[in-house]
């Protein structure tokens, strides 16, 4: 964490990593986390400057989603826009069905149809002047295929339910609320959101081989916002909290373990 970010997520941050400092603060962030929790150590930082719970060396930390398999479309596709009427009423948009992109790079305002949408080794950049919109979507990330999102026109992605699944034909109900889903099989990348207050992400990133850096404000309004990564950096200046709608929570699937309690005899 670093930068003056303002970071308030309040349902915590986790590392998995044994390394001293797994968790590393450089700048002046204000932090707000609720919790951290690592199987290593936590900067002294965290301790002097917020009123979090730490909780260091805890045994048995695992990825809840190591295991998933990630779901496919190998219909190919592309990304096309297209211009509808003319002079002052000229309308330049894309209309994307599910199926596998080369790369999606946004160059006009764009509508995604509910289903699955792999990106087999180039990159998802939603640029800043452009809108992009999809409800009951998920990427899939291939071939060290990453993530770029820019906030600026309209951003508004929600993840797929268990019965939108059900109907794309995929019964594993554990993928329900899976935003950005990285193939185990890839080789990772570098992803990056920078949002502003019209970037809305329902759901959950899930980028095992890859770093993330967070830089921009991101909000949510239906769903929990996950992100799990290789690396995750926050930082800039800009606002990241409220990953939650009020009165949700992560659930206990997407847990990375408990805590135990420890006694040390001292004499």
């Amino acid at each position: 964490m670093g930068g003056s970010s303002d970071i308030s997520i309040s349902c915590g941050i986790a590392a998995l990593s044994d390394a001293d400092d797994a968790i590393t603060v450089n700048g002046n962030p204000s932090v707000d986390a609720g919790f951290f929790v690592t199987a290593g150590t936590v900067d002294d930082w965290i301790a002097e400057n917020t009123d979090d719970q730490i909780h260091e060396k805890v045994d048995g930390l695992v990825d809840p989603f190591k295991d998933f398999v990630a779901p496919d479309n190998s219909t190919p596709r592309d990304y096309d826009c297209t211009t509808s009427g003319k002079g002052q009423g000229k309308v330049v948009s894309a209309s994307l069905l599910p199926g596998t992109y080369d790369a999606i790079d946004t160059s006009c305002n764009t509508v995604l149809a509910s289903g699955i949408y792999v990106i087999d080794g180039g990159n998802l950049k939603i640029n800043a002047q452009h809108s992009f919109v999809g409800t009951g979507v998920m990427f899939v990330l291939k071939n060290g295929a990453s993530v770029e999102i820019n906030g600026g026109a309209e951003i508004a992605l929600t993840a797929p339910t268990v019965s939108q699944l059900a109907q794309m034909g995929i019964t594993d109900e554990r993928l329900a609320g899976m935003l950005v889903f990285e193939d185990p099989g890839s080789e990772g990348g570098d992803s990056k959101i920078n949002g502003n207050a019209s970037t809305v992400l329902n759901g959950k990133f899930y980028l095992s081989k890859s770093s993330v850096e967070m830089t921009g404000t991101a909000k949510v309004t239906s769903q929990c916002l996950m992100i799990v990564a290789d690396k995750i950096k926050l930082s800039g200046n800009g606002t990241l909290g409220s990953f939650c709608p009020p009165g949700q929570a992560i659930s206990e699937a997407d847990s990375v373990g408990r805590a135990t309690g420890r006694v040390y005899l001292v004499s």
